[in-house]
């Protein structure tokens, strides 16, 4: 951590300070602030886009630089034929994906259950578990038996055309706890040779499961020309100090071409009160550190899943990916209600210009003694406070426009499905302020003359 001279400091809010002395609004200029190409990346989840129409599918092309697309027959000349520069994966599930052929006969397919020792010799249980009413096993990504069955499958999908395969659900352990939903009732007419599991075994080898994923995906890679990347890499997070760093999914990028951050800095998918679903301390440190060490010549993109009109949260994601873009290298910032949401927000479009400071630790962006993060753009401020705890108030420099919402995004239902979140730059307003302040968990945006580039 090092002091860093920004315009920023900690207002004192003496009688008769300037600090304290408010300023005529001054109107921003909008006249000659639009531009033809966004700064940052964008990624969309494309499990059930592919129904939309053709004007949807249009500003999809125009407006996202990656898609994740579970539709196996994918319109891709469509999508080419506008931005010939997108890159579309398929989505395939390790674990869990339907099989397009028969499962694998072998046993050393299939994880089994080694909680009673005398099994372990000769276990006969297969680990399996019913998800959104159908059963799935748990395969053994270490075994030639399923490498095999995935490359086959995956070259199947590619085969239609797509640029790479994204495989979801790679854990360094066997599962999340509650993964599947802790407590989920059984489902009468499960097969009966099979273990149900919710949480993660106490058995399970956490070294001998890196090794299998690492095997795997690395058969993976060196068996198909298109690009691999996975979702997994939020370990880290949840596990501050994880089983062992040797054995963190970080390391799978050696043998991939990139990976998926799901859920990143906010999660409101999976509780109940929106306000929970906030990472932040040491855990938000850890995810932005993340983003930043991500190396140069790998895909890296992040998703935080909230509500299109909570302002908090959606302001909160998007500064956070901004302390740790970096426009020299692949990484895509998404923001979602679910995987059957498409959703593109006014703020994505903002000309915050290139990064005026960049550093290797997400240490080095906090300021000393305000515990906030900070980073300077060509025309933007951004300011995070991922504490529970709420800083005093903090002065800016004069020019700067606070960026807020004026109004909501109005989302649409198609096909009884897809939501469809699109905003508006209407639906943003730029109010001139000469200080500000961030209560726990929450994040500015400081704008320069109020620049918006232009979406198609």
């Amino acid at each position: 951590m090092k002091n860093r001279l920004i315009l920023l400091i900690v207002a004192m809010m003496l009688p008769g300070s300037t600090a304290c002395q408010k300023k005529n609004p001054v109107e921003p200029d909008t006249g000659s602030f639009f531009s033809s190409k966004r700064v940052i990346k964008t990624a969309l989840a494309d499990y059930g886009h592919h129904s939309l129409d053709a004007n949807y599918k249009t500003f999809i092309s125009n407006n996202f630089d990656y898609i994740i697309s579970g539709d196996r027959q994918l319109d891709f000349a469509f999508y080419k034929n506008i931005n010939s520069d997108i890159v579309i994966f398929c989505y395939f599930n390790s674990y869990l994906h339907a099989l397009d052929q028969p499962a694998p006969a072998s046993e050393r397919a299939y994880l089994h259950d080694l909680s009673n020792p005398a099994n372990k010799n000769a276990p006969t249980k297969r680990l399996g578990r019913f998800f959104e009413n159908d059963f799935y096993y748990a395969m053994n990504p270490g075994s030639s038996e399923w490498q095999a069955h995935s490359l086959k499958q995956i070259n199947n999908i590619l085969n239609n055309g797509f640029d790479g395969v994204h495989i979801d659900d790679v854990f360094s352990h066997l599962m999340h706890e509650d993964h599947f939903g802790a407590g989920q009732p059984m489902v009468i007419g499960r097969p009966d040779n099979y273990s149900e599991f919710s949480t993660v075994p106490a058995w399970y080898d956490a070294q001998q499961s890196h090794t299998d994923w690492k095997a795997y995906l690395a058969f993976l890679k060196q068996n198909i020309a298109e690009k691999i990347i996975f979702n997994g890499v939020n370990d880290l997070a949840e596990n501050l100090q994880p089983i062992n760093p040797s054995y963190h999914p970080i390391n799978y990028l050696d043998v991939t071409d990139g990976s998926v951050h799901e859920g990143f800095v906010y999660n409101g998918k999976w509780v109940a009160n929106p306000d929970d679903g906030f990472w932040g301390d040491e855990y938000w440190e850890a995810i932005v550190d993340q983003l930043i060490k991500i190396p140069a010549d790998k895909i890296h993109g992040v998703v935080s899943y909230g509500d299109a009109n909570y302002w908090k949260s959606r302001i909160y994601s998007f500064a956070s990916f901004l302390i740790g873009y970096d426009p020299d290298r692949t990484v895509a910032f998404s923001y979602t209600a679910n995987e059957f949401t498409l959703t593109y927000l006014p703020e994505w479009s903002l000309n915050i210009g290139a990064p005026v400071e960049s550093f290797s630790s997400v240490l080095e962006y906090k300021d000393s003694g305000i515990n906030i993060f900070s980073r300077k753009f060509e025309n933007a401020l951004v300011l995070v406070n991922p504490y529970s705890a709420a800083t005093r108030e903090i002065a800016v420099d004069a020019g700067y426009y606070l960026l807020k919402k004026s109004g909501d995004v109005n989302i649409k239902t198609i096909d009884g499905r897809i939501k469809v979140a699109i905003g508006e730059n209407d639906q943003l307003k730029f109010e001139p302020v000469s200080s500000v302040q961030l209560q726990g968990y929450s994040a500015v945006i400081l704008m320069k003359n109020n620049p918006i580039s232009k979406r198609n």
